[in-house]
């Protein structure tokens, strides 16, 4: 395949991720108006609109496989990887917005979302982060946070680090233990 290929069947996938997290159906003719090309041109790069939807779907999971790889959060201390990995999740932008909606549609869990899960345990077994709520909350609480930040984002124009440091404070003012000492 020639890059211009490349880049036409990303522009494409670009665009219907876009549509997707707007929560518009991504038709093949909503995909090419966005895009700028026919509809013909689409169904070139992809023979059905599942096929669209899976590619779609299948670069979003590459990105964030790269994004969390690249990010190393197993390799520094817990503040740190929880630095990394919001700015990573939120590099990912559209794609991790398209693979939030896939996993509440399906249930199932996202692969390269684990290495954030077993950093929030590791947080939670080293005392970095509370431990009196159930993983699972503060695993979706740090998506929906993510997932919050980059949506209104989009509405103000913040820039990644913004967005990224807006979603970690969030989080870990709920996150941190409580204080030592008695209760106020």
């Amino acid at each position: 395949m020639t890059r211009a290929h490349d880049a036409t069947a990303a522009a494409i996938t670009q665009a219907a991720a876009r549509l997707i997290v707007r929560s518009e159906d991504p038709t093949v003719g909503a995909v090419a108006q966005a895009t700028g090309v026919a509809r013909g041109t689409i169904y070139r790069y992809f023979p059905t609109r599942q096929a669209l939807l899976t590619a779609v779907l299948d670069q979003a999971l590459l990105q964030a496989q790269r994004q969390m790889t690249q990010a190393n959060l197993a390799g520094v201390p817990v503040a740190d990887g929880l630095a990394r990995a919001v700015r990573a999740l939120v590099a990912l932008g559209d794609d991790f917005l398209v693979l939030v909606r896939q996993r509440l549609l399906t249930g199932q869990d996202i692969p390269a979302f684990s290495l954030v899960i077993a950093l929030l345990e590791r947080g939670r077994q080293a005392g970095d982060l509370r431990s009196d709520l159930p993983l699972s909350c503060q695993v979706e609480a740090l998506f929906a946070l993510v997932h919050a930040c980059l949506r209104a984002s989009k509405l103000d124009a913040a820039g990644p680090e913004d967005i990224s440091a807006t979603a970690l404070r969030l989080f870990l003012e709920g996150s941190r233990p409580p204080p030592a000492g008695p209760p106020r």
